[in-house]
């Protein structure tokens, strides 16, 4: 996966998954200048008073790509279809990765994997972004289900409890 150079738009359920798992310095690591955000992705996140200053700094002091949505009119269009089916994020990130054929990184996959399955949109998960970390050796396996164990007491959802049970149902 990290040898691939598509651009890669950041949901906002990762970033939360990564701040609530303590990991979130690890993002430009795993995928290095492939990360751009949405500014509507970036709208939800500032929403979120107590990550603020995080998400400030993290931005600030990684060099991200910034994509706007009405910089294309063709994004717009796609986006005012979607947003009457998903977030204002999710629906961003679909319309921009569908127009200029991006990958998406949620784990949103409820809302989004119909859709991204019938516009061939490769859609990265918050486990897909752990298990690479693993596979570059930046966590252990010990750190991975540590990260879960994080995440899901912090009340977000995980589709595993442990790196080796999402390998076993994901990966073989």
């Amino acid at each position: 996966m990290n040898n691939d150079t598509t651009k890669i738009l950041i949901d906002s359920d990762v970033i939360i998954h990564f701040i609530k798992g303590d990991k979130l310095d690890l993002i430009p690591s795993i995928f290095p200048d492939r990360i751009a955000f949405v500014d509507k992705v970036l709208e939800e996140l500032y929403l979120i008073p107590r990550t603020q200053i995080l998400i400030h700094n993290f931005i600030s002091n990684n060099n991200f790509e910034r994509l706007e949505l009405d910089s294309n009119l063709d994004y717009v269009i796609e986006y005012s279809r979607l947003i009457q089916l998903v977030g204002k994020g999710e629906a961003a990130c679909m319309a921009i990765a569908k127009i200029d054929k991006n990958y998406i990184a949620s784990s949103n996959m409820k809302d989004i994997r119909e859709y991204c399955e019938k516009n061939d949109i490769k859609i990265i998960t918050t486990m897909d972004i752990l298990w690479e970390a693993m596979n570059l050796h930046l966590l252990t396996v010990e750190e991975c289900d540590e990260f879960i164990r994080k995440v899901k007491s912090a009340g977000s959802k995980l589709p595993v409890d442990t790196i080796e049970e999402y390998v076993k149902k994901y990966v073989m």
